[in-house]
């Protein structure tokens, strides 16, 4: 009895990541998030005294942005409305997927859109108008922020994340797309709490 009950638990636990992405994700994504700054600002930045008003930012950005927004546009935008083939490209085998002209274009479309589109227009806009937000600055000056730091910003992103998004629109099953990012980004988040983190790395 016993036995099975707890075989039972941990099959329902595999299970939640794919019965339940939105939860999965938006859990990970915030506790990684937060994680990730904390350890650039010990470790990168020697810093002795943790600014916690910076880390509960970067988890407010994990749970609102990346587990919940990101989902919202890699999830339910990209594979039901704007590319309904992807959860079956996917899904094919290797060798079929390097034959397959259409679905290996459809990977590039999703993240040209991804890199070129969302992240430049939305993600860095809207981080710092949270990083405003929880600073006490003003909504003005956060978009003057992000927009004199758009070159450097987008130079970093880019570097790491059109290779790794390549990969997890090719390989990644639909309901992996927000863990897998959660995952790659524990480095991102570390070079953006390092670069962007702290009030006065803005100017």
């Amino acid at each position: 009895m016993f036995r099975a009950s707890v075989a039972e638990l941990l099959s329902s636990a595999r299970r939640f990541p794919a019965t339940r992405p939105l939860v999965f994700g938006a859990t990970l994504a915030s506790v990684k998030t937060a994680g990730s700054d904390y350890a650039a600002q010990r470790l990168v930045e020697g810093r002795m005294e943790i600014d916690w008003r910076r880390n509960s930012m970067f988890f407010l950005w994990g749970l609102l942005y990346l587990g919940g927004v990101q989902y919202f546009i890699q999830v339910r935008l990209f594979t039901h409305y704007l590319f309904p083939r992807a959860a079956a490209f996917v899904a094919q085998q290797l060798q079929r997927k390097l034959t397959d002209r259409a679905g290996q274009f459809m990977v590039a479309k999703q993240v040209g859109l991804d890199m070129f589109v969302v992240h430049p227009f939305m993600f860095f806009p809207l981080f710092y108008q949270l990083k405003a937000f929880v600073e006490g600055t003003s909504a003005n000056e956060a978009l003057q922020r992000c927009w004199r730091n758009w070159g450097g910003d987008l130079r970093a992103l880019w570097l790491l994340w059109i290779p790794a998004q390549t990969f997890n629109f090719a390989f990644c099953p639909v309901w992996a797309r927000i863990p897998f990012v959660a995952v790659v980004s524990t480095l991102y988040t570390v070079i953006l709490s390092t670069m962007r983190g702290s009030p006065d790395s803005d100017k």
